[in-house]
């Protein structure tokens, strides 16, 4: 991992030179059999609908004057699937080297890329922020391009033109006021690009506009549709058979994997499934008229057809049986490890390893270097009394304030000596005292410094400095350039 100015952060863990040594040693011990469900037969179904789903992208993104390249060609048959997955926002450059990583590995490896839309969980599919810099200080600004954020991503689309006009106007112009003139023009692309999106759903909207504007042909499929998929019902009706035995398992390996990890939050990294005498929840959602909620057994399990994984049961699918190597982002690296335990204990089951990219990207990376510069300095100011010495000829001060500061501190320094060979309390009570007002003044100098007022302006907090470094900002600020 690397961080600087020049070089934003990237985190790969193992390191991806590496990779391949993991690929490799997933297929030297593949899971063939998982709930009943074989490899085989998910894939050849996954591979299919897949392709039929990416298609479709590039069909749609055609007749509304889009160029997007075809869909990836799978280099032979049987080919290992490299997999990542991300619900259907818009990326931010972390989210975003996710996808880069999948294209520029598995075109090494020889194997056939693939992304699942998470869509079925819920938020502002359309959410993003965008800066605005006003008298020095940076605001960060949350815009949509849904029509109507919330509920779950699946049922969202593109705002119509009139608001994606007023939507996009707004963050030009606060580019401009801000004299971030360089940005202007990739947001009048991106806003060209939704406009000519407008109405569609949102996990396919942003899909095409980030193989627009970065080039990826990897496949794709919802995992709405990847659900649909008969050996994928197979492996969620195998759930709901199993029960409250299921239940009580997934409970014991969450509350083990807290103990070992010193876990205290009872909701990390997933909650407990709720026991009663008569009943017991499942790691499963169902969909009805009231939305999305949770599945109970033995009376809400009849239905197999209504019923999607939650967190922990997608990534049990996707890696257990879809993939051979799946690539996560920070988030995922810290869960998925419990899911590993789980198939442990529970079905017995060694699930292949996965690996992790992530990518920290600054809009303003010079203000983030001055600022993270500036807020050390100041916690270190108070040394300033007590080692003044430390901190002369740094070019911190002005000449007129380092002389003030050298005789502030040579009066100090003869008061510590006359301290230290005082021969009665009277004398050492006196010297003390006066010891203490030469601090006071030498503290009193350090206020009246440039530097002192300055590490004590307005906009040097902490708080500004997480806004000045948020890496949440979308991946059309940025250049997309392959990792």
């Amino acid at each position: 991992m690397s961080t600087s100015a020049n070089c934003p952060g990237l985190v790969a863990i193992p390191p991806s030179a590496s990779w391949g040594g993991v690929l490799s040693h997933n297929l030297s011990r593949p899971v063939s059999l998982l709930l009943g469900v074989r490899r085989e037969e998910i894939r050849a179904q996954l591979v299919e609908a897949a392709r039929a789903h990416t298609e479709k992208l590039v069909v749609e993104a055609g007749q509304r004057g889009i160029p997007v390249p075809r869909c990836q060609t799978p280099p032979a048959l049987g080919a290992p699937i490299v997999m990542t997955g991300h619900q259907p926002v818009l990326y931010h450059p972390g989210l975003l080297f996710k996808e880069q990583m999948l294209m520029s590995f598995a075109g090494a490896a020889s194997a056939l890329p693939m992304s699942v839309t998470i869509d079925l969980d819920q938020g502002d599919g359309g959410s993003f922020l965008a800066p605005c810099i006003h008298d020095g200080a940076l605001l960060l600004r949350q815009r949509s391009v849904a029509a109507q954020g919330g509920g779950m991503f699946r049922d969202q689309h593109v705002a119509d033109e009139g608001r994606l006009r007023e939507i996009f106007g707004q963050v030009s112009a606060d580019l401009e006021a801000s004299s971030l003139f360089h940005l202007v023009a990739p947001v009048r692309g991106v806003a060209d690009l939704y406009l000519r999106l407008q109405g569609m759903p949102i996990p396919q909207a942003h899909s095409i506009a980030r193989r627009a504007i970065c080039g990826h042909s990897h496949l794709e499929i919802p995992l709405s549709g990847l659900i649909e998929l008969p050996a994928a019902r197979a492996f969620l009706a195998a759930i709901v058979s199993a029960g409250r035995g299921f239940s009580e398992a997934y409970n014991s390996a969450l509350d083990a994997y807290r103990a070992a990890h010193r876990i205290r939050n009872a909701a990390n990294p997933f909650p407990n499934m709720k026991l009663a005498a008569e009943s017991w929840e499942l790691p499963l959602w169902r969909f009805g008229r009231e939305g999305r909620l949770p599945v109970f057994g033995p009376g809400e399990t009849g239905t197999v057809g209504s019923i999607a994984p939650r967190g922990s049961i997608v990534t049990l699918l996707l890696r257990g049986l879809c993939s051979d190597l799946f690539i996560h982002g920070l988030g995922g690296g810290t869960y998925d490890p419990f899911v590993s335990d789980f198939a442990r204990s529970f079905l017995s089951q060694e699930l292949p390893s996965f690996v992790v990219a992530s990518r920290t990207r600054h809009l303003f990376p010079a203000r983030v270097a001055e600022l993270e510069r500036d807020l050390e300095m100041r916690s270190r100011l108070r040394e300033v009394v007590s080692h003044p010495r430390r901190f002369l000829g740094q070019q911190l001060f002005t000449a007129a304030e380092e002389r003030r500061i050298v005789a502030a501190a040579a009066e100090r320094e003869g008061l510590i000596g006359q301290l230290h060979s005082a021969e009665s309390d009277a004398q050492r009570s006196s010297i003390s005292h006066e010891l203490n007002e030469i601090n006071r003044a030498l503290r009193g100098v350090l206020q009246e410094t440039g530097l002192y007022r300055r590490l004590h302006a307005q906009d040097v907090t902490q708080a500004a400095l997480d806004r000045w470094r948020c890496r949440e900002l979308p991946f059309f600020f940025f250049d997309c350039g392959t990792p």
